[in-house]
C-alpha cells in the first residue's frame, strides 16, 4: 500500500512538473508576442526613425544584459550540443537568458525564438528530472539504474517521461493560434516541370547558404575587437538594424508573418526590393548573431530565401512562385542543417503536400552540390560539419 501511495505521489509531482514546463514555455512566447504588439502597434511607432530609435534602445539593453547577466542563453547549436552529449542542459542561468532574449526579440530582432525555446524546454526539463531525482529519494523509489536497453532505460525513467509528455501538450496547446497565419500558402497548382527547375533552385539555395555562413564569419571577425565592449557591440548592431528597418520593408522580427506578406505583395515590391530584402535580411541575421543579440536564425533564413526565390519568379516567368521560395529555400536549409530527412519532414509539415516534389528534388540537388564542393574544396575534417549557431 505505502508502495502505491509513493508511486502516485510520484505520478502527480511529474505531472505537476510537466504543467510548469508547459506553461512557463508558452507563457514565454505569449509575453514576447504582447511586449512586441505594445512597443511596435503604438501610434509613436509609426513616425518614420521609429525603428531606428527602437532599435537602438533595445541593442542597448541587449549589451547591458550580455555585460551583466553573461552570454546566456546559448546559441542553438551549442544548446542542441549540450543535450546530445550529456543529456543535461544547464539551467542556473536560464532566467538571464530569458531576459537577454526576450529583450532581443521583442526589440525587434531578425531572429526567430527557437533558441531561446531550446533552452528553456532543455533546461526545465533537466530541472524537472533533478526535482523527480529528489523526490524519489523522500519517498523511497529506488532511481533506475542505466543498465540495460535504452527503451528499458527510458521505461524506467517513467516519471521524466510523464513530466515531458505533460510540458509539450501544454505547450502546444498554449502555443495555439500564436503563430497563425505564419506559413506560406501559395494558390498555384503543381505542375510536373516544376521539379526539373527545383534542380537549379536547389542549387542556387545552397549557394545562398555558403553567403550566409561566409557573412557569419565575416561578422564575428568585424566584432571581434568589441567583444570587451558589449554595450557598444549590441548597439552599433541594433543601429545599423533600425537603420535598415527604416529603409527597406520586412527587416524585424523573425519573419514568419512575412512570408505570406512577400507571397501576395510580389508584384508591387517586384525583383530588386525582394532580392535587396533577402540580401539585407542575410546581413542583419549575422550580423545580430555576431553582436551578442539572442535568437534563432531558422526562420529568418526561411523569408530570406522565399523572398530571394520570389523575386526569382517575379524576374522569370517560367519560374512558378512555388518552386522559386520553397526550392531556394530548401536548398539554404541543407546548408545550415545537413540532415535531408529531417529538411524533408520539416518542410513538409509546414508547407503544402503538392509541393513536395519541388522540396525533394530541390534538397537532393543541394546535397549533391554541396557534397562535390565539400569534397573539392574543404579538407576531410571539416566536410560538413561546421557548426551553425
Amino acid at each position: 500500500m505505502k508502495r502505491r501511495v509513493s508511486v502516485f505521489v510520484l505520478a502527480a509531482g511529474a505531472v505537476g512538473l510537466g504543467l510548469v514546463i508547459g506553461i512557463l514555455s508558452a507563457g514565454f512566447l505569449k509575453l514576447v508576442d504582447l511586449g512586441q504588439h505594445v512597443l511596435w502597434k503604438a501610434g509613436w511607432a509609426d513616425f518614420p526613425y521609429a525603428p531606428l530609435l527602437i532599435c537602438t534602445l533595445g541593442g542597448i539593453l541587449v549589451g547591458l544584459c550580455q555585460r551583466y547577466l553573461g552570454d546566456h542563453p546559448k546559441s542553438l547549436h551549442g544548446a542542441v550540443e549540450e543535450l546530445r552529449e550529456t543529456g543535461r542542459l544547464a539551467y542556473a542561468h536560464l532566467p538571464h537568458g530569458l531576459l537577454s532574449a526576450a529583450i532581443s526579440l521583442v526589440f525587434g530582432a531578425s531572429l526567430g525564438p527557437e533558441a531561446a525555446i531550446v533552452s528553456l524546454l532543455g533546461g526545465l526539463s533537466t530541472w524537472a528530472a533533478d526535482r523527480l531525482r529528489a523526490l524519489r529519494g523522500r519517498l523511497g523509489v529506488p532511481c533506475p539504474s542505466s543498465e540495460g536497453s535504452r527503451l528499458h532505460r527510458l521505461a524506467r525513467q517513467w516519471p521524466n517521461t510523464l513530466a515531458l509528455a505533460v510540458g509539450f501538450v501544454i505547450f502546444f496547446l498554449g502555443m495555439k493560434g500564436l503563430y497563425s497565419g505564419g506559413v506560406l500558402n501559395m494558390n498555384e497548382p503543381f505542375v510536373w516541370s516544376d521539379v526539373l527547375w527545383a534542380i537549379p533552385l536547389g542549387i542556387i539555395g545552397a549557394l545562398f547558404g555558403c553567403l550566409y555562413r561566409m557573412l557569419l564569419g565575416a561578422g564575428r571577425r568585424l566584432t571581434a575587437p568589441l567583444c570587451s565592449r558589449p554595450v557598444l557591440r549590441a548597439t552599433l548592431a541594433g543601429g545599423i538594424l533600425g537603420a535598415a528597418a527604416s529603409w527597406l520593408p520586412m527587416m524585424l522580427f523573425s519573419g514568419q508573418y512575412d512570408m505570406q506578406a512577400a507571397y501576395l505583395q510580389a508584384s508591387q515590391l517586384g525583383v530588386g526590393q525582394l532580392s535587396l530584402i533577402a540580401l539585407v535580411r542575410l546581413a542583419m541575421i549575422a550580423l545580430l548573431l555576431a553582436s551578442g543579440w539572442k535568437g534563432g536564425p531558422f526562420f529568418p533564413l526561411m523569408f530570406a530565401s522565399a523572398a530571394l526565390g520570389l523575386g526569382m519568379s517575379q524576374a522569370l516567368s517560367f519560374i512558378s512562385a512555388p518552386v522559386g521560395a520553397l526550392g531556394i529555400m530548401a536548398g539554404l536549409l541543407i546548408v545550415v542543417l545537413p540532415q535531408p530527412l529531417i529538411i524533408l519532414a520539416f518542410m513538409a509539415l509546414l508547407f503544402p503536400l503538392r509541393h513536395l516534389g519541388i522540396i525533394a528534388a530541390a534538397i537532393l540537388a543541394a546535397t549533391a552540390g554541396k557534397a562535390i564542393v565539400d569534397r573539392r574544396w574543404l579538407p576531410t575534417r571539416q566536410v560538413g560539419h561546421q557548426p551553425i549557431e
